[in-house]
C-alpha cells in the first residue's frame, strides 16, 4: 500500500514539473506583435502599428460597433454593442497570434508581425 502512495505522488510531482516547464517554454516563445488587424465578417478592414496610440470606432453593419483602444503596445476592446460584452471584458493583448473576438459582432481582432 505504501508503495502505491509513494509511486501515485512521483506522478503527480512529474506531471506538475512537466506542467510547468511546458507553460516557462509557451511563454519564453511569445513574441510582440507589430500590427493590429481588424476583420469584420471575415474580411480585413483595418491595419494599424500596435505602437501608436489610438482609439478606433469599429462599425460592423450599420447597428452594431466596437471602439478598440491600441496603447502602450497593446490592444483592448473598451466598448462593445453586443449583449454578453465578453470581448470587452478580456485582457488586452500584445504578442503574436493572440485575438479577440466578438461572435455577435462578426468582428476578429489579431495581433500579427
Amino acid at each position: 500500500m505504501k508503495n502505491k502512495i509513494k509511486n501515485d505522488l512521483i506522478l503527480v510531482g512529474v506531471i506538475l514539473l512537466l506542467s510547468v516547464l511546458s507553460f516557462g517554454i509557451f511563454k519564453a516563445l511569445l513574441r510582440p506583435g507589430n500590427s493590429v488587424v481588424v476583420l469584420v465578417n471575415g474580411e480585413e478592414k483595418h491595419r494599424f502599428s500596435i505602437n501608436e496610440d489610438l482609439e478606433e470606432f469599429i462599425v460592423t453593419d450599420g447597428e452594431n460597433s466596437n471602439t478598440i483602444v491600441i496603447k502602450d503596445s497593446e490592444v483592448w476592446v473598451v466598448h462593445a454593442s453586443c449583449p454578453d460584452k465578453i470581448c470587452a471584458s478580456h485582457a488586452p493583448i500584445k504578442n503574436e497570434g493572440e485575438a479577440i473576438v466578438c461572435l455577435p459582432n462578426k468582428v476578429v481582432i489579431t495581433v500579427t508581425k
